[in-house]
């Protein structure tokens, strides 16, 4: 990652949140400490962190933003439009982390990074990303990019370790979020788990 550019270890997904949870449960977890807030368009509740950028009193450069381009705006004219209303959504003037959100073949990946290089040299958007990006699709993206992508979003918790692409991904320096770490609430089940957790009297999660 860029040296200026810190990224929270631990961040608030929002997916299945609709626009008013959204607004409440991210201020009570900027009330609490969360730096690290993850919105995407599919979502359809970015105008609800919107209104929680809006309402915190927390400055805009203390927490991180992330959302998603969804995949049927993966070209270059629809990627920088869709981001634009992001923008107006989130009530923000840039966007900490923008990623696209799965890889498509019929899509036009390499357009889309490119509107993505575009809005990143306009300081709209700090970071590219993907999501859910193979071994050859990561190459192809930082080739393109000369070495622009910051971090690659996938599956990954105590159940389910891809270790070919976060293998991949430390090797190049690029950054991975985990995203379901508590496998559908799976982990709940796991013995080990739970004698980890009592013996540092935590909670599994």
């Amino acid at each position: 990652l860029d040296t200026h550019m810190i990224m929270p270890k631990i961040g608030l997904g929002t997916r299945k949140l609709s626009p008013a949870e959204a607004t409440n449960v991210c201020l009570t977890w900027l009330d609490l400490g969360y730096r690290h807030i993850d919105t995407a368009q599919i979502y359809e509740n970015e105008e609800g962190v919107g209104q929680a950028i809006k309402q915190t009193t927390i400055d805009r450069k203390d927490f991180f933003l992330t959302t998603k381009v969804r995949i049927d705006k993966f070209n270059y004219k629809k990627c920088i439009a869709s981001v634009e209303e992001s923008l107006k959504k989130l009530q923000t003037d840039y966007i900490d982390l923008v990623l696209m959100h799965r890889p498509n073949p019929q899509m036009d990946h390499l357009g889309t990074l490119d509107a993505l290089l575009e809005l990143k040299s306009q300081w709209k958007i700090r970071m590219i990303w993907v999501s859910n990006f193979t071994l050859s699709l990561l190459e192809q993206a930082i080739q393109h990019t000369k070495n622009q992508i910051y971090c690659n979003q996938i599956e990954m918790h105590p159940l389910f370790d891809p270790v070919k692409i976060r293998t991949f991904c430390q090797k190049n320096n690029i950054a991975i979020t985990a995203y379901s770490p508590l496998a559908h609430g799976k982990i709940f089940e796991e013995n080990t788990l739970k004698v980890i957790a009592d013996k540092h009297n935590k909670t599994v999660a």
